[in-house]
């Protein structure tokens, strides 16, 4: 996979793994940082982890804060333990996995090393190493289900692709793979953050995040952003129309459930001046575009919203606000509750009948 001299040439390697039930961006640091970023588009839920060489931070939604708390020493040992599981052959008296040779087995249709492999936790895989080529071809692992029992997971390893110098799997189980080597890491990646999460988080838990929103009656930030065509859009565009901006993403779980609503709005005012816009924000690889088309959703969308973010003060997402054709703002909310979808549609009904601002 590129050869021991290369691989103690790695100063920092990144590894973003995507799949359509979980996904993760995972970095590692020389001598010992580590941090994983991970969440998922079929729960509520993100998780970040991070072991900054002297001590390790967890954020977790589902653990309800909005601040991080300190790790555990089994916490950061489990996190630095997964980190090196991502390609757990390498170096791996260092990582104290043992590894024993069971004997060869057939791999779709090629003969390859059967290799047992225990984790210092104690969980055991097999993987499976083609052995004309050397490279990985299959792993094989354990896990138990909420009944009890255990299940064997099987992921095909391939679609190999040379990365500064190496030979790595682009393709885990049903997992796709980028990797970065050697590229700028800062310390500061590491470090645990002060207040509110980093902004690329949804917020499962908004009430801080509405605490740091505009106020209303405010006057909104000017902006100018482009559609996915690459078009500019000012808001400027839309004086004398209200306008509900929503700042989203294809990865944020609590966006999605917010987005049936905004086209509901799109649907019922778009006639009577009431413009939506979904603002893409923060990306991880998805594709706006393609989710809105494939969902049916028809109001604008705007893409490269991280560039507002902070002059919007959004720290989490989905953040909502609602501007009048004076370029004041009516409204503004985090997250996908139902309470806050109705008062935004009571803001927008008290203006148009002329009982609002």
């Amino acid at each position: 996979m590129g050869g021991a001299d290369k691989w103690a040439a790695v100063r920092a390697l990144a590894v973003s793994s995507r799949s359509p039930y979980f996904s993760s961006d995972a970095v590692w640091k020389k001598p010992n940082l580590v941090r994983i970023d991970s969440w998922s588009d079929a729960v509520d839920q993100t998780d970040t982890r991070s072991y900054d060489g002297t001590s390790g931070w967890r954020l977790f939604s589902a653990e309800g804060s909005l601040k991080p708390r300190s790790m555990s020493a089994q916490e950061v040992s489990e996190l630095r333990d997964e980190f090196d599981s991502m390609l757990p052959l390498i170096d791996y008296k260092t990582k104290g996995y043992k590894v024993v040779l069971l004997g060869t087995a057939p791999v779709g249709g090629q003969s390859a090393y059967k290799l047992e492999l225990t984790r210092p936790g104690g969980e055991v895989m097999h993987i499976f190493v083609d052995v004309k080529t050397g490279l990985e071809v299959q792993r094989v692992r354990w896990a138990r289900s909420p009944a009890g029992d255990d299940l064997e997971l099987v992921l095909p390893v391939g679609d190999y692709r040379e990365v500064g110098g190496l030979m790595l799997p682009h393709r885990v189980g049903p997992a796709a793979r980028t990797y970065d080597v050697n590229g700028a890491v800062p310390d500061s990646r590491f470090q645990r953050p002060g207040g509110l999460p980093e902004r690329e988080f949804a917020a499962a838990k908004v009430t801080g995040a509405r605490d740091r929103l505009l106020p209303v009656g405010s006057m909104a930030p000017e902006w100018t952003l482009k559609d996915p065509r690459g078009r500019a859009h000012r808001s400027s565009d839309f004086r004398d129309k209200v306008v509900v901006m929503d700042f989203w993403a294809t990865w944020c779980a609590p966006c999605h459930r917010l987005m049936p609503a905004l086209q509901r709005l799109h649907d019922d005012y778009a006639s009577r001046g009431v413009v939506v816009l979904g603002i893409s924000t923060s990306e991880r690889g998805g594709d706006p575009a393609q989710l809105m088309k494939d969902r049916g959703y028809t109001y604008t969308l705007l893409v490269n919203g991280e560039s507002i973010m902070d002059a919007y003060h959004v720290a989490g997402m989905p953040v909502v606000y609602v501007v009048g054709g004076n370029g004041r703002i009516l409204h503004a909310d985090a997250g996908a509750d139902e309470e806050a979808s109705a008062a935004r549609r009571k803001v927008i009904d008290d203006l148009l009948h002329g009982r609002g601002r």
